[in-house]
């Protein structure tokens, strides 16, 4: 509406004026209109009042208005006369709400009626006839839900106001528009039987009726889903309200009869995932028919506290009676506080409700449909109130236990989170292993029990630099708790001061004082888990397993395994333990328990055990400390199986090089056959005898007595095979005396010391034996230390010192010589020299161009060089410790050979220049050649060429002028272009005769004249060339 609008209209409502215009063509002029709206404002003038007419102000001025008689008709009546049954329905409406005593109607009773009545205008005026939405209503009523409510929330306010009416009334009627938003009218039209007054009699049946009160209470306590049928669809009556103790409340069968449910609810206490019953109980019947309470039997179901809810209120003296029969702690009664008189009220409305759902629902006929739809309508705002009445009954209750009576608690989320406190508190109280406590975020599952017996206690360790897996991890977040490992040796299994394990022990010796006697694990379990027990102890199933599977690893018992473990042996036993892989499967096969007997002939074994252990065996009937040298046994032989037989191989490679028997190779060959022999898989006492018999030649085996012969023969051998092993441990350095021992050292005076040291060294090498059996003999006398000090004689370090000083001056004297020699050859290489010739060579008198293959001639002299190409002195003392040579070659036989060949190659390249310029030159002091350089005289490169009268005078010259002009090629050229200059070589010159006498001198020079003659023939070129010979 405009502010033109709302000038024209006030200080009526417009909405209120169109509704008034249609209600007078219910009538007869206008006058009935104006009458309404004159009559209303006389009335607001008279209240002073300040808001704008709405309509329902109109409302009785419409309904009581008269029009007087006229001409055309006789007289009309008011509408509440002439509209009879629509102002009774209306007035149905007003009685109604008039009548509530409680509810959001109640409180808002004035606009509720407003609403009424403005819709009910609305219905006589035959507009809107679809309805109109919240929004509409609130600008009709115009009264704001707050003073400060802003429109949003006054539109909501009166979607509720809509809502409860269309519940409580039944001429109040919600549609939707094609938007989905509500719209609500009235309809006056009575057809069928009113839900209202269904309700209410179904209600005063209740009150009146104590089982119906109980089936509601009953079903209040396990409401779920309540799922009701109608013609047109199945409709959850629950709207998603749940009770918290649905999970185990006893449920309606199709009959209405309620059956009682148990169920297992997970918990977490000290870190520990447990188990428990939870169910609900009838008390009061309980104790008088004398039922005691079911016990929790945890050995047998793993379950460790048990809840049980009392349907309804009982005196507290009969609670304690029945806690005081069972006399087990972990059992929890929680019990509800009598109602109130509201909650019994809530109670009895559900109980009618209950009864209207049963007696229409599955019926066919409009007014179950009406009847259905209504009770949906009105459970959607009550239900959650009337179950409240649970929590807040539950909530003032109690909650005991045997010596904990009263417990506080909180009613506050699901069953599990209200619970967990009060079951924290009862078991701390009860079970010794309160002290075991995992802390967060890990919680000890079953299966987390699982990967700790496979993580540390099956293998007695974490192996070092192992790759972290689930099962180490699991043992290194749940060890230290269980106490089987310590902060300080975080990687091994120990239990020394784990109370369980040793009361386990206790109690297997106690069972078990007879030799083969075994015990059934459930009497393990009867004894450790739950309570009744000497202790209470309160382990789980799976902490049981693994105490007694850490006895199991150090040899006090034996366990049991049943088929269904699918392991190949039925024993387990601290000699197979490490190979078997751990499942639930196999933990929960494990059958009997056996304590470790005796083993058989291990005082035959002991001694021998003794000699291969290195360490003193007690004589002791202790199965535990026996078991630890057996396992000790079995880890010698596993490792060292592979260490003998490196060690054979090693050796043999040895004493060949060195072309020396090994005056052990017997001893060596009965090691690597004695620890090569299986002794896992079986009984490894008898194996390991058996091993001795095999390799050594020994009797134990057959007669069953140890010798005190073998014994200490044994003990010799085992030193003979740790002497050749430490033998080898100095290999390197053997090898290289040996190097040093066959090489050719010089006879220079300077050697004469070293010689003496090589042969030193050479005689020791022929008689190894005493070093063998003496590691401080060859330590001290055949090796040596490896920076030996100058007064150390006749080892092998004193020699390869002795040696290396004499070989570094050598070896730096050789290569400085032999570098000086290559600098000269490579200087000559990258000198001017060759960058000049380049140049001439573009002189066609001088052609063919030489230099490429001069350049060529000198890097094949320089690569034919000796090169040391780690010549530093770090480089030479290094190789010396295994060679008696550098890796570049030089020797004392070789180096001054190898000095003077560099020095003649660097000699030969100078030569090689030499004569490559003086070939070059001597066509410049050719008189015909410097005849034609006359023409250019004039110009001052070629006046200088002139005056030089020598080859050195024109190399010199040369040097000096390509550099000043780079273009003297081209200048010469000019001048001397038609020079044709071929080179013949001597050596192509073979005279008749290679043997002459004097007078045969004229002669061979008759040949060699013509043999230069015939050099000419076919290449003078034209008559202006100037062929020319360079003899080579």
């Amino acid at each position: 509406i405009g502010e033109a609008e709302f000038r024209h209209f006030f200080p009526f409502h417009k909405p209120a004026v169109e509704v008034l215009r249609a209600i007078t063509y219910e009538l007869t002029t206008t006058r009935s209109a104006i009458h309404f709206m004159h009559q209303t404002l006389k009335q607001q003038i008279r209240s002073k009042g300040r808001e704008l007419i709405r309509l329902w102000e109109l409302f009785d001025e419409a309904v009581r208005y008269e029009e007087d008689p006229s001409g055309v008709h006789s007289g009309l009546v008011a509408i509440k006369t002439k509209r009879e049954t629509d102002y009774r329905a209306y007035e149905s409406c007003k009685r109604q709400i008039d009548g509530l005593t409680k509810g959001h109607l109640k409180v808002h009773r004035d606009k509720g009626l407003k609403v009424v009545q403005t819709l009910f205008l609305y219905h006589i005026a035959r507009t809107r006839q679809q309805g109109i939405t919240p929004e509409d209503i609130a600008n009709s009523v115009l009264i704001e839900r707050e003073a400060d409510a802003n429109p949003d929330e006054n539109n909501q306010h009166y979607e509720n106001i809509a809502e409860n009416l269309k519940i409580e009334l039944r001429q109040i009627v919600q549609t939707f528009d094609e938007e989905k938003r509500p719209r609500y009218r009235f309809d006056p039209v009575f057809t069928g039987i009113d839900p209202r007054d269904e309700f209410q009699k179904a209600r005063d049946a209740a009150e009146s009726n104590e089982a119906m009160q109980k089936e509601a209470w009953e079903h209040l306590l396990a409401l779920d889903e309540w799922p009701v049928r109608t013609r047109q669809m199945t409709i959850d009556l629950s709207g998603g309200v749940r009770s918290i103790f649905r999970g185990i409340a006893a449920h309606p069968d199709d009959r209405g009869a309620f059956h009682s449910q148990d169920r297992e609810l997970e918990a977490v206490w000290q870190g520990r995932q447990i188990a428990g019953r939870v169910g609900m109980r009838d008390f009061g019947r309980m104790a008088a028919e004398s039922q005691p309470l079911p016990p929790v039997e945890t050995d047998q179901s793993d379950l460790d506290f048990a809840v049980y809810v009392g349907i309804r209120h009982v005196p507290e003296a009969l609670v304690l009676k029945l806690i005081e029969r069972r006399k087990d702690p972990r059992v929890l009664l929680w019990t509800p506080s009598e109602q109130t008189q509201e909650e019994r009220d809530r109670l009895i409305d559900f109980a009618a409700y209950r009864k209207l759902v049963a007696d229409w629902q599955g019926k066919e006929t409009e007014d179950a449909i009406a009847v259905i739809n209504w009770v949906s309508n009105t459970l959607q705002s009550d239900l959650a109130r009337i179950v409240k009445i649970v929590d807040n009954s539950y909530a003032r209750g109690r909650v005991d236990a045997l010596n904990n009576t009263r417990m506080e608690f909180r009613v506050a989320g699901d069953l599990a989170a209200i619970l967990t406190p009060l079951l924290d508190r009862a078991l701390t109280a009860a079970y010794e292993s309160r002290d075991i406590k995992f802390e967060p975020p890990y919680v000890f599952r079953k299966e987390e029990g699982v990967k700790v017996v496979n993580g540390i206690v099956r293998t007695g360790s974490i192996p070092k630099g192992a790759k972290p897996n689930q099962n180490i991890d699991a043992a290194r977040n749940f060890g230290f708790a269980l106490n089987i490992m310590k902060k300080s040796a975080e990687k091994e299994l120990d239990v020394s001061d784990n109370g369980y394990v040793r009361a386990m022990r206790a109690f297997i010796d106690d069972k078990l004082a007879d030799e083969g006697q075994s015990m059934k694990m459930e009497t393990l379990y009867k004894n450790f888990m739950g309570i009744g027990g000497p202790k209470d102890y309160g382990l789980t199933r799976r902490m049981v397993q693994i105490f007694l599977l850490c006895l199991v690893r150090d040899g006090s018992v034996r366990v049991g395994v049943g088929s269904k473990a699918s392991l190949p042996f039925e024993t387990l036993d601290y000699s197979n333990i490490a190979g078997v892989e751990f499942s639930a499967k196999v933990l929960d096969s494990l059958t009997e328990i056996r304590k470790v007997a005796r083993p058989e002939n291990w005082d035959v074994l002991r001694p021998y055990a003794e000699k291969l252990l290195g360490a003193d065996i007690p004589d002791t009937r202790d199965d535990a400390a026996v078991s630890k040298y057996r396992a000790a046994l079995r880890s010698l032989f596993n490792s060292e199986k592979e260490i003998a037989a490196r060690t054979d191989v090693r050796a043999r490679s040895l004493f060949d090089d060195l072309d020396s028997a090994n005056p052990y190779a017997t001893e060596l060959e009965q090691a690597v056959s004695l620890f090569g022999a299986p002794v896992d898989g079986g009984d490894d006492i008898q194996l390991v005898l058996y091993a001795l018999k095999e390799a050594m030649g020994y009797k134990a085996f057959d007669t069953n007595a140890a010798s005190s012969a073998e014994v200490d023969d044994l003990a010799n051998r085992l030193k003979n095979y740790h002497d050749i092993r430490a033998f080898l441990e100095y290999e390197n350095e053997l090898r290289a005396a040996r190097e040093y021992c066959t090489a050719q050292i010089g006879e220079q005076q300077e050697l004469s010391e070293t010689r003496k040291a090589v042969e030193a060294v050479r005689v020791k090498l022929g008689n190894l034996k005493e070093f063998i059996d003496s590691d401080v003999r060859l330590k001290t006398e055949l090796v040596g230390h490896p920076q030996a000090p100058a007064g150390e004689k006749g080892t092998i370090a004193a020699m390869i010192r002795e040696y290396a000083s004499v070989y570094v001056p050598m070896h730096e004297s050789a290569v400085n010589a032999v570098e000086g020699s290559r600098r000269k050859i490579q200087d000559i290489l990258e000198g001017a020299d060759i960058e000049i010739l380049h140049v001439l060579d573009g002189i066609s008198a001088l052609r063919p161009a030489s230099t490429e293959k001069l350049a060529a001639h000198l890097q094949k002299l320089l690569d034919d060089v000796f090169e040391c190409r780690s010549s530093s002195r770090i480089s030479v003392v290094e190789r010396l410790r295994s060679k008696p040579q550098h890796d570049c070659g030089l020797s004392f036989a070789n180096a001054a050979a190898i000095a003077e060949t560099a020095a003649e190659a660097a000699r030969k390249a100078e030569k090689t220049l030499e004569d490559a310029w003086r070939r070059k030159m001597e066509v410049f002091l050719n008189p015909t050649v410097r005849q034609r350089l006359e023409q250019g005289k004039a110009e001052p490169v070629i006046a200088g060429l002139l005056a030089c009268a020598t080859a050195d005078e024109l190399r010199a010259y040369f040097l000096k002028a390509v550099r000043k002009t780079p273009e003297i090629a081209e200048m010469i050229n000019r001048y001397l272009k038609r020079i044709v200059v071929k080179r013949v070589k001597i050596a192509d010159f073979k005279p008749k005769a290679g043997t002459i006498e004097k007078d045969q001198i004229r002669s061979v020079a008759e040949e060699f004249r013509r043999f230069l003659e015939s050099q000419f023939s076919g290449g003078e070129g034209d008559d202006d060339s100037l062929p020319m010979l360079q003899l080579e």
